[in-house]
């Protein structure tokens, strides 16, 4: 399973890749330059999740895959998110 994660705060975004066990990839961008992450994620293929955490900036969910539903999913259950 492929897991983009990203943590984004108020001066950098952190991310990395994992897949198989390992980091297969890790990267920041300055906050003001988010959309670098263009070109640092242009190469990756689509992962399998994401997990995201957002400190106080509103505007970071438009980076993302829009209508994305705000869900965690398991094998035995869905659940909503605020």
């Amino acid at each position: 399973m492929r897991i983009l994660a990203i943590d984004a705060g108020n001066s950098r975004i952190k991310w990395g890749v994992h897949e198989d066990g390992s980091w297969r990839a890790q990267g920041w961008v300055p906050t003001q330059r988010a959309s670098r992450l263009v070109r640092a994620w242009a190469g990756f293929e689509r992962p399998d999740a994401v997990i995201a955490v957002f400190h106080d900036w509103k505007d970071f969910g438009r980076l993302l895959e829009t209508n994305a539903p705000n869900v965690l999913k398991h094998v035995k259950d869905v659940i909503e998110t605020v």
